[in-house]
């Protein structure tokens, strides 16, 4: 017999991944089928948090953040540093001795998902600047560029942020006569990453303080 919605394995994105670990367990004795296989990692110690953390951070430029950088390039760095973490997710999942995951399984997801073809070419472009004829996987090198930036600015003494000035953009990627927005992207290829984690029966904890 299956597990909970017909899998065997789980994941979930929580502070408490033991709680998880516990509730996933008494379901399934409940239900009177076998122990869920899951493999515990930290928050600190894999691309998948880091890289939800710096989609977080392009999340805060789509909404408007305060323009303490001397430049908006800062904000286009967040940007590039989500999609290299998020790709980067791969080398993790082939590496992490405590997986069992196979490195054909994880090049296989991605070669069955453009998104995540996509999110290697921009981190593949930023890192070599000029790929390797035959090494971009969507056909044509993409290209990140700024779109609908504003900057409102703020009277002295107002407080509404410190350094008195607001910063708001959206971000699209041109990628083979098409255009794609950065957010929605950035957002699928965690989920992808999540369900490929769920199969697997992997759990991310995460923090919810400094402490």
């Amino acid at each position: 017999m299956r597990g909970i919605f017909g899998l065997q394995r789980f994941w979930c994105l929580r502070s408490s991944a033991e709680a998880f670990v516990l509730h996933a367990s008494l379901l399934n004795r409940a239900l009177n089928v076998s122990e869920v296989a899951v493999v515990i990692i930290g928050s600190y110690d894999n691309p998948y948090a880091r890289a939800s953390r710096y989609l977080e951070r392009v999340k805060m430029i789509y909404e408007g953040v305060d323009c303490s950088f001397p430049s908006t390039e800062y904000f286009h760095d967040d940007v590039y540093s989500f999609f290299i973490f998020c790709f980067h997710i791969k080398d993790w999942l082939k590496s992490d001795t405590r997986l069992n995951i196979s490195s054909s399984d994880v090049e296989a997801y991605i070669k069955d998902h453009i998104e995540l073809q996509l999110c290697a070419d921009i981190c593949n472009g930023t890192k070599h600047f000029i790929q390797t004829p035959g090494r971009v996987r969507t056909g044509e090198q993409p290209m990140v560029y700024r779109s609908n930036a504003t900057i409102t600015t703020y009277p002295l003494g107002s407080g509404i942020t410190p350094s008195g000035a607001a910063f708001k953009s959206s971000f699209g990627i041109n990628t083979n006569g098409e255009v794609v927005d950065v957010l929605a992207l950035g957002n699928k290829c965690m989920e992808l990453w999540s369900l490929f984690l769920e199969e697997y029966g992997v759990v991310v904890g995460s923090r919810e303080s400094y402490i």
